[in-house]
Protein backbone atom coordinates (compact mmCIF):
# COMPACT_ATOMS: atom_id res chain seq x y z
CA UNK A 1 0.00 0.00 0.00
CA UNK A 2 1.36 3.41 -0.96
CA UNK A 3 1.32 5.97 1.87
CA UNK A 4 1.88 9.65 1.14
CA UNK A 5 1.94 12.41 3.70
CA UNK A 6 2.72 16.09 3.44
CA UNK A 7 3.78 18.47 6.20
CA UNK A 8 0.87 19.73 8.30
CA UNK A 9 1.74 23.36 7.53
CA UNK A 10 0.89 22.74 3.87
CA UNK A 11 -2.60 24.20 3.54
CA UNK A 12 -3.27 22.34 0.27
CA UNK A 13 -3.18 18.93 1.94
CA UNK A 14 -4.95 18.28 5.24
CA UNK A 15 -5.87 15.32 7.44
CA UNK A 16 -9.25 14.88 5.74
CA UNK A 17 -7.62 14.56 2.33
CA UNK A 18 -4.98 12.27 3.74
CA UNK A 19 -7.65 10.01 5.24
CA UNK A 20 -9.60 9.94 1.96
CA UNK A 21 -6.37 9.23 0.04
CA UNK A 22 -5.65 6.28 2.32
CA UNK A 23 -9.22 4.92 1.95
CA UNK A 24 -9.18 5.17 -1.83
CA UNK A 25 -5.71 3.72 -2.03
CA UNK A 26 -6.74 0.75 0.07
CA UNK A 27 -9.82 0.19 -2.10
CA UNK A 28 -7.61 0.37 -5.18
CA UNK A 29 -5.30 -2.29 -3.72
CA UNK A 30 -8.38 -4.47 -3.18
CA UNK A 31 -9.41 -3.88 -6.79
CA UNK A 32 -12.84 -2.45 -5.98
CA UNK A 33 -12.65 1.23 -6.98
CA UNK A 34 -15.52 2.71 -8.94
CA UNK A 35 -14.84 5.01 -11.88
CA UNK A 36 -15.78 8.04 -9.75
CA UNK A 37 -13.49 6.92 -6.93
CA UNK A 38 -10.62 6.39 -9.39
CA UNK A 39 -11.18 9.92 -10.71
CA UNK A 40 -11.16 11.24 -7.15
CA UNK A 41 -7.96 9.29 -6.39
CA UNK A 42 -6.38 10.72 -9.54
CA UNK A 43 -7.36 14.27 -8.51
CA UNK A 44 -5.99 13.71 -5.02
CA UNK A 45 -2.79 12.26 -6.47
CA UNK A 46 -2.35 15.35 -8.66
CA UNK A 47 -3.01 17.62 -5.69
CA UNK A 48 -0.59 15.66 -3.56
CA UNK A 49 2.07 15.92 -6.26
CA UNK A 50 1.57 19.69 -6.44
CA UNK A 51 1.83 19.98 -2.66
CA UNK A 52 4.95 17.81 -2.54
CA UNK A 53 6.49 19.68 -5.47
CA UNK A 54 5.89 23.02 -3.74
CA UNK A 55 7.61 21.66 -0.63
CA UNK A 56 10.47 20.29 -2.71
CA UNK A 57 10.87 23.56 -4.59
CA UNK A 58 11.60 25.39 -1.34
CA UNK A 59 14.09 22.74 -0.26
CA UNK A 60 15.75 22.74 -3.68
CA UNK A 61 16.04 26.52 -3.65
CA UNK A 62 17.70 26.42 -0.23
CA UNK A 63 20.06 23.71 -1.45
CA UNK A 64 20.96 25.75 -4.54
CA UNK A 65 21.70 28.78 -2.37
CA UNK A 66 23.83 26.68 -0.03
CA UNK A 67 25.64 25.16 -3.00
CA UNK A 68 26.34 28.62 -4.45
CA UNK A 69 27.66 29.81 -1.07
CA UNK A 70 29.88 26.74 -0.76
CA UNK A 71 31.18 27.30 -4.29
CA UNK A 72 32.03 30.92 -3.46
CA UNK A 73 33.81 29.79 -0.30
CA UNK A 74 35.65 27.07 -2.21
CA UNK A 75 36.72 29.56 -4.90
CA UNK A 76 37.95 31.98 -2.23
CA UNK A 77 39.89 29.20 -0.52
CA UNK A 78 41.43 28.12 -3.82
CA UNK A 79 42.48 31.71 -4.53
CA UNK A 80 44.00 32.02 -1.07
CA UNK A 81 45.78 28.67 -1.49
CA UNK A 82 47.20 29.80 -4.83
CA UNK A 83 48.45 33.05 -3.27
CA UNK A 84 49.99 31.14 -0.35
CA UNK A 85 51.64 28.70 -2.75
CA UNK A 86 53.14 31.63 -4.68
CA UNK A 87 54.44 33.13 -1.42
CA UNK A 88 55.93 29.79 -0.37
CA UNK A 89 57.66 29.51 -3.75
CA UNK A 90 59.07 33.04 -3.42
CA UNK A 91 60.29 32.20 0.09
CA UNK A 92 61.97 29.04 -1.17
CA UNK A 93 63.70 30.96 -3.97
CA UNK A 94 64.85 33.57 -1.43
CA UNK A 95 66.36 30.83 0.74
CA UNK A 96 68.17 29.33 -2.26
CA UNK A 97 69.57 32.76 -3.18
CA UNK A 98 70.60 33.42 0.43
CA UNK A 99 72.40 30.06 0.65
CA UNK A 100 74.16 30.71 -2.65
CA UNK A 101 75.23 34.18 -1.52
CA UNK A 102 76.37 32.82 1.85
CA UNK A 103 78.47 30.16 0.09
CA UNK A 104 79.98 32.82 -2.16
CA UNK A 105 80.73 35.11 0.79
CA UNK A 106 82.32 32.28 2.77
CA UNK A 107 84.43 31.30 -0.26
CA UNK A 108 85.53 34.93 -0.67
CA UNK A 109 86.36 35.15 3.05
CA UNK A 110 88.45 31.99 2.80
CA UNK A 111 90.26 33.43 -0.24
CA UNK A 112 90.95 36.65 1.70
CA UNK A 113 92.36 34.63 4.62
CA UNK A 114 94.63 32.73 2.24
CA UNK A 115 95.77 35.95 0.52
CA UNK A 116 96.41 37.62 3.88
CA UNK A 117 98.48 34.67 5.08
CA UNK A 118 100.40 34.59 1.78
CA UNK A 119 101.16 38.34 1.96
CA UNK A 120 101.87 38.61 5.69
CA UNK A 121 102.88 35.10 6.55
CA UNK A 122 100.44 35.27 9.45
CA UNK A 123 97.00 33.74 9.94
CA UNK A 124 94.11 36.18 9.76
CA UNK A 125 92.23 36.19 13.07
CA UNK A 126 88.57 36.92 12.69
CA UNK A 127 87.33 39.78 14.81
CA UNK A 128 83.65 38.92 14.33
CA UNK A 129 81.46 35.85 14.67
CA UNK A 130 83.01 34.13 11.62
Amino acid sequence: MMEHTVEKEDAMWDETKQKRWNELNERQQQGCLSYEEQSELDRLAAELERAEWATLQHALQRMRQEQEQLKRECDATRSENAALAALAERQQKLLVRARTQMEQLLAEHAALKEDYQRVTGEELVASGPL
